[in-house]
């Protein structure tokens, strides 16, 4: 598998036109295959496909497949698991609590990993007081029944907000922080729905 993540490191930063030429130098002993826009090196760990100017990529290994997409401003990756969006970031389906209003989203992530439940992860920035958005999400939890564990911090550069919550069936955590300097604060959510 170490070959392959190398490799995959290779084909990404060195491209598609000198793909071969590395492959041979890692001694990946894979085969490499180059076609118009599509790369395919097959290894005993598995096959990892890079298509469409660099744009996706495809590692199957006999653990399955994840697949990689990606353009400027943003980069998604599918495992049977789930789901994570670098960038954009859609809210993904299903996500228990509501997103402030006017936040940007950037990061998220729905997970399901085997025999662990089910994990939803999602970053956002806004321009908001930190305590606005801690009262926010606060009443978002209470509304779910949830046991809180409130943490609030103060210093002279920072202002941080954190809610841990718990039930029978969920864990989640909410921060929120800003820092005197920066302009927007920022929300952090991990929500698991336990198996």
């Amino acid at each position: 598998m170490k070959r392959l993540a190398q490799l995959l490191l290779l084909l990404a930063f060195f491209g598609c036109d000198k793909a071969q030429e590395k492959a041979t130098e890692i001694g990946t002993k894979g085969q490499v295959k180059v076609s118009g826009d599509k790369v395919t090196v097959k290894t005993e760990d598995g096959e990892a496909v890079i298509q469409g100017d660099k744009r996706v990529m495809r590692v199957r290994t006999k653990g399955g497949e994840t697949v990689v997409q990606g353009d400027e401003q943003s980069t998604q990756i599918k495992t049977k698991d789930g789901t994570f969006n670098f960038g954009k970031g859609e809210i993904p389906r299903g996500f228990p609590l509501p997103v402030y209003k006017g936040a940007q989203v950037g990061q998220t992530g729905h997970l399901r990993p085997p025999g662990e439940g089910e994990v939803y992860q999602l970053s956002a920035t806004v321009k908001a007081p930190v305590a606005e958005v801690a009262a926010f999400y606060k009443k978002a939890l209470e509304d779910k029944k949830l046991k809180l564990n409130p943490t609030e911090l103060k210093t002279g550069d920072v202002e941080m907000a954190r809610y841990e919550a718990r039930s029978d069936k969920v864990e989640a955590a909410v921060s929120i922080s800003k820092n005197k300097d920066e302009a927007d604060t920022i929300i952090a959510i991990v929500w698991t729905n336990k198996p």
